[in-house]
């Protein structure tokens, strides 16, 4: 069957739509045809989708959902209206089905379907299941036997549970097939290629949707499959690399067999990944430093003992203080993320983090606050059962969680502790992330890095123009 995949996602700078590379790929080698109509760094949207639609004449249109806001609690923008146009501009100039897709839409299938009036939906991931659908697309009796399937059905939209691939089955899907999009664009304005190692994430966090997208099972590549994806990156000029997983190193085993392989080979690149303290030491840090790894980015969100339980981290004050004391003493480039205000944040969690932040001295540390609660979560249960979000929320409006406790006094809070550092940062109202475009001419001219470097450079770009100004 012929495919037209829509890539919805406009984030600046660009992501690679690994998904979409992921799922075209095995798509091809069932014998479909598969075209992407990339909308990233698109100016006139209706002129491409029409154009990509009148073209390929496809039997079939996707539509992938990224992210359905930016989860900013003091300056939220939400992306569905955007889809919702690009969705009826798919309609006015096609008269076949429409599948939603992607992890965005994974959170909330049945209302998005709705929202958008599309005809179907996939849940988590989706090789298999469009595969399915395409074979039985005009059978209505087989919708039922489809895994993750969303569908109509005498106008009521009905939902197959997800059934998530087996880990000996992932090493037998293809590599990413990146030349469906201009991977070149990607690279050198958003700074990185994407590749993904794992799928499924066993950590408990009571926030994160992540096991409601890819379910609970932690289930990794193997590495001699995910180095050779890598060689296909490298023969093709692309050696910067973020690993899209949503904890890299929940096994230490993983993380090992990923640089020795790396490292058997010889190969030369750079590499970040998001990573949690638990099994962060000096073994595993060196052989990491030995591999690639330029830079770690590690999820906290919380230094106090009491936050750390109540948001089911996993892990405790002092593994943060143990990973950050080999951190340093190795001396790598790394970040602690922080997430504030969830149930039970008082100004004293607050004030613990702050001083143990102080004591440890991340190389850099950004402060989120104020927490998108998505449906399907412990947290959005919690809210629910405090009061704090009604039972009948429209959960396609983004919601947000900030103790009561602190919901008057967090920001400035905030905006005392970074005031005179140099190493932290917060979207603060008025003061948003605003140096997106300044990203990408740095990306174009080779400079690539993490954003605390990124922000070092043109920090000390401004600095030079300000110097030849006096």
């Amino acid at each position: 069957m012929r495919v037209l995949l829509v890539n919805t996602n406009q984030i600046i700078p660009p992501i690679p739509p690994i998904g979409l590379l992921y799922l075209g790929a095995h798509l091809k080698t069932k014998g479909h045809e598969v075209v992407i109509c990339d909308l990233c760094l698109q100016n006139d949207i209706e002129a491409t989708l029409r154009n990509d639609l009148e073209i390929h004449k496809p039997d079939i249109v996707g539509v992938t959902i990224r992210n359905i806001d930016n989860v900013t609690f003091f300056s939220s923008c939400e992306y569905l209206p955007f889809i919702q146009q690009v969705v009826g501009l798919i309609k006015a100039n096609y008269q076949g089905p429409i599948v939603l897709g992607g992890a965005g839409y994974s959170i909330m299938p049945v209302e998005i379907l709705d929202f958008l009036g599309a005809d179907f939906g996939i849940v988590g991931e989706g090789e298999i299941a469009l595969d399915g659908l395409l074979k039985i697309l005009n059978d209505p009796t087989h919708y039922p036997h489809i895994d993750g399937l969303v569908y109509r059905n005498e106008g009521v939209i009905n939902i197959n549970p997800p059934k998530h691939i087996p880990r000996k089955v992932l090493d037998t899907l293809p590599f990413q097939q990146i030349d469906l999009v201009d991977y070149q664009k990607y690279f050198s304005c958003g700074g990185y290629a994407s590749i993904s190692t794992t799928r499924g994430c066993a950590m408990e966090c009571n926030y994160c949707t992540y096991p409601v997208i890819e379910g609970k099972r932690f289930r990794p590549r193997s590495a001699q499959r995910i180095v050779d994806e890598i060689e296909m990156f490298l023969e093709r000029g692309y050696d910067y690399f973020n690993l899209t997983d949503s904890v890299f190193n929940f096994s230490e085993e993983h993380v090992r067999n990923f640089c020795k392989e790396i490292i058997k080979r010889g190969l030369k690149l750079s590499w970040n990944g998001y990573l949690n303290p638990i099994t962060i030491n000096a073994e595993t840090v060196t052989l990491m430093l030995k591999a690639g790894c330029s830079a770690f980015y590690v999820g906290i969100d919380t230094c106090s003992e009491k936050m750390l339980k109540k948001m089911c981290k996993g892990f405790s004050k002092s593994q943060i203080i143990r990973a950050a004391t080999t951190l340093h003493s190795l001396g790598t480039d790394f970040g602690f993320w922080l997430l504030l205000g969830g149930p039970g944040e008082t100004r004293e969690t607050i004030l613990e983090t702050f001083d143990t932040i102080d004591k440890i001295n991340p190389i850099f540390t950004p402060i989120m606050y104020g927490i998108r609660v998505f449906p399907g979560t412990a947290l959005a249960y919690e809210a629910i059962q405090d009061g704090t979000i009604k039972p009948d929320v429209n959960w396609l409006v983004p919601q947000f969680y900030i103790s009561p406790d602190v919901a008057d006094i967090i920001e400035d809070m905030v905006s005392d502790f970074i005031k005179y550092k140099s190493n932290t940062w917060a979207p603060l109202k008025g003061n948003e992330f605003t140096i997106n475009s300044q990203l990408v001419e740095l990306y174009q001219k080779g400079i690539k890095g993490p954003p605390w470097r990124m922000a070092e450079k043109l920090q000390k770009i401004e600095a030079a123009r300000s110097a030849c100004k006096e």
